[in-house]
């Protein structure tokens, strides 16, 4: 029998790993990496520039956050641990369940949908239209309904929310001006409908970025505050703690701005507001309080979980310059995970960055969530694409237990000094927007405009180059998936439908009745400003539309304001420009247009660029046609010839390019004069030789895709209907 005390010997010394693997200095640990590169500058190599003008480094230590003077338990210090001490152990985020259909009755059973299995919150997007303030019938056919809920009226909310209780939060962003779908939550809420007790949530205005986003407000800002002023004032004696002030950022996102951009406009609304109900005797402390602030979570996760814990340490500096305690006002803090980079093709892989973003939110202590359906972008959000969303949330609080954390980033020497360098950025665009005027002035000259139209153009490029990578879209795509097409709602049947009802609305009701609205509606345009509200109320209790008390708030003012809208668009619309093309061809000519790759030498010889330009290829949509390689020029020529693709693309090194391109492109030119050829590479020194021979176009890496591609399938005869 073994004895196994004598099997093993005793050992002498115990492991210490301090002294047997000491930690190296961080000049130690960069004299190793600048050695490793070879020659190759370490910050050209190793930092990587954001769109924020930070530099972020490869690694962060200890050192980078010796003199942040960083609190130690949230809800303290510059609170970018969180506005409270205890996380979402005491108030989880909301789960919000989001509606933007047509009609109010399907819109209805959608969020009773989300709120029976999970959410835990509603948030209602009006159409256009009714955020204008004009009543269904008065649009265009194509206009009613097409982004959001239709609603006319207080019945259209009475069939919104019924069966929802009142304890459910209601998120509604109403435009440039509240009052009129207030005043409709308001005649409901006071049991016309189906919903009693306080409104809980957010119905606001935020006529900054209504101006921004669309380009016009009805009247001038000062009467767009004036308003503010109204709906925060009657909520505070009527409604407490519903918000009516909307800080919506996600117009500003979807226009390209950075992180820093947006908290710094952000940050600049608020001030305005704040400033201009000073004036209009409110204080800073009720402005803030009715405050909702909603930030769109993008795809560069440690980016976006620094912007929300940058936010409070900069809100916490407002609050400082205000005099206001924390304990006496906050505002509130909404995510919205972002479409900017959604795609409509490879539509699953928007599941993926809508898990990243909502990840980030959460991370970054937002206090309600709005995940954004991955078939959104595809013309109508299904079934499937809605229990996503919701579910999504589900899993991160329930099986991820997200919750359970009070802050997941304290002490994490990267994300703390991100944080900071974020916040010290965010604070220089915001005090250079106040000293020039601030965010209304910005957005009236056309600054802001540009400025954010600047970062959009690097971020289209950096995609068209490839630089950014937009999975299924501009890398790894996948030819055989068609564009998801969706739920598409009929907009003129849904145009026929509400304006036939507003026809029979109309002149529904006795003669006393039209007569006690038209009372309401001209006292509407002559109240004093702290009663309208309530008069709206009594409008909208009689049946006055919307359009009706939007007119009445607007008549006798002065001019409306123009300014230029901001282009928003989203990261991957070029690419998928291109692959529609490639389907329209497909329809009208019955082929796949194809692309054939002559492979010259070994596999070692070819396969490196030959898989490079077939990805290249594939972002357009092209059919690739992937021989094995060969060493006879002949063989290729004549297969290239017979193949049915109109691009042929030679790949192999640059050493056989220079043997090849002498041999074998006179013979194409001979064999196949129609097809256009290509070559993988860029050999600087041999490329105005090589155009001579008859290379038609070069492919590498950082190359414009978008735009080589599209002149290639102009050269090869693909359909073009634009």
């Amino acid at each position: 029998m073994l004895n196994m005390k004598d099997e093993y010997p005793k050992l002498e010394n115990k492991l210490n790993i301090a002294d047997d693997f000491p930690f190296p200095s961080p000049g130690e640990w960069r004299a190793i990496v600048e050695a490793d590169l070879k020659g190759v500058p370490f910050e050209k190599k190793l930092i990587t520039k954001t769109y924020e003008g930070l530099d972020l480094k490869p690694i962060y230590t200890q050192e980078d956050t010796k003199d942040l003077k960083l609190s130690e338990f949230p809800g303290s210090g510059d609170m970018r641990r969180g506005f409270g001490f205890s996380g979402y152990f005491k108030n989880n985020w909301l789960i919000t369940a989001e509606t933007s259909q047509p009609m109010a009755e399907d819109a209805n059973k959608e969020l009773l949908e989300g709120l029976n299995s999970g959410a835990t919150a509603v948030s209602v997007v009006p159409d256009s239209v009714t955020k204008s303030g004009r009543d269904a019938d008065y649009a265009r056919p194509g206009e009613t309904g097409a982004d959001g809920v239709s609603i006319s009226g207080y019945s259209s909310v009475k069939r919104l929310i019924n069966g929802i209780s009142p304890d459910i939060p209601v998120f509604m962003n109403c435009g440039y001006n509240n009052i009129p779908l207030l005043s409709y939550f308001n005649t409901v809420r006071n049991g016309t409908g189906s919903i009693s007790g306080i409104l809980k949530g957010s119905i606001e205005a935020d006529p900054m970025s209504w101006l921004a986003k669309t380009g016009s407000l009805p009247f001038p800002a000062a009467t767009a505050v004036k308003y503010l002023k109204c709906s925060l004032n009657w909520a505070k004696e009527n409604n407490p703690g519903l918000r009516t002030t909307g800080v919506d950022t996600t117009p500003y996102h979807n226009a390209g701005a950075s992180a820093a951009q947006e908290l710094a406009i952000a940050l600049s609304t608020a001030v305005y507001y704040i400033n201009s109900l000073i004036d209009l005797g409110v204080k800073p402390a009720d402005t803030i309080s009715s405050i909702r602030f909603t930030f769109s979570s993008g795809n560069n996760f440690f980016m976006e979980v620094a912007k929300f814990r940058a936010f409070r340490v900069l809100f916490r500096n407002l609050l400082d310059a205000y005099g206001v305690d924390p304990s006496e006002a906050l505002p509130f803090v909404s995510a919205r995970t972002s479409e900017f980079y959604y795609s409509r093709y490879d539509i699953h892989n928007n599941i993926l960055r809508a898990t990243t973003q909502a990840f980030a939110a959460v991370l970054g202590g937002a206090e309600s969530i709005t995940v954004v359906p991955f078939d959104s972008v595809s013309g109508g959000k299904s079934e499937l694409g809605r229990r996503i969303a919701k579910n999504l949330q589900v899993i991160l609080n329930e099986e991820s237990k997200l919750s359970r954390v009070i802050d997941f980033a304290g002490g994490s020497y990267f994300i703390e000094s991100l944080t900071s360098e974020l916040a010290l950025r965010s604070w220089y665009i915001f005090r250079t927007y106040e000293a020039e005027g601030g965010i209304h002035e910005r957005i009236q000259s056309g600054k802001l405009q540009a400025e954010l139209e600047e970062i959009m153009n690097l971020r289209i490029s950096d995609a068209a180059k490839r630089k950014t990578s937009v999975i299924g879209t501009n890398v790894y795509s996948n030819v055989k998936e068609a564009a998801f097409t969706g739920y598409k709602a009929d907009l003129n049947e849904i145009y026929k439908k509400r304006a036939d009802y507003l026809k029979i609305y109309r002149i529904a009701g006795d003669t006393s009745r039209h007569k006690t609205v038209i009372k309401k509606l001209e006292k509407l345009a002559s109240d004093p400003d702290e009663n309208l509200v309530t008069t709206a109320t009594e409008a909208a209790s009689e049946g006055a539309t919307i359009g009706e008390i939007s007119q009445h708030l607007i008549s006798g003012k002065t001019q409306p304001v123009s300014v230029t809208p901001l282009k928003i668009r989203r990261l991957s619309e070029d690419f998928e420009k291109l692959r529609d093309r490639i389907a329209m061809h497909k329809t009208q000519k019955n082929e796949h247009p194809a692309v054939y790759l002559m492979n010259y030498g070994t596999v070692k010889t070819f396969k490196a660029r030959a898989d490079f330009a077939k990805g290249f290829f594939e972002t357009g949509g092209f059919n690739i046609i992937y021989p094995d390689g060969t060493n006879d020029i002949g063989l290729i020529s004549s297969e290239a010839a017979a193949s049915e693709a109109k691009i042929l693309v030679l790949c192999s090194t640059d050493e056989e390019y220079e043997q090849v391109i002498p041999l074998l492109l006179p013979v194409l030119k001979k064999t196949a004069p129609d097809k256009v050829v290509v070559l993988a590479g860029y050999p600087k020194e041999k490329a105005a030789d090589y155009k001579s021979s008859g290379i038609d176009e070069f492919i590498f890496l950082g190359c414009d895709a978008v735009n080589i591609l599209s002149t290639i399938m102009d050269r090869s005869g693909v359909v073009n209907n634009e």
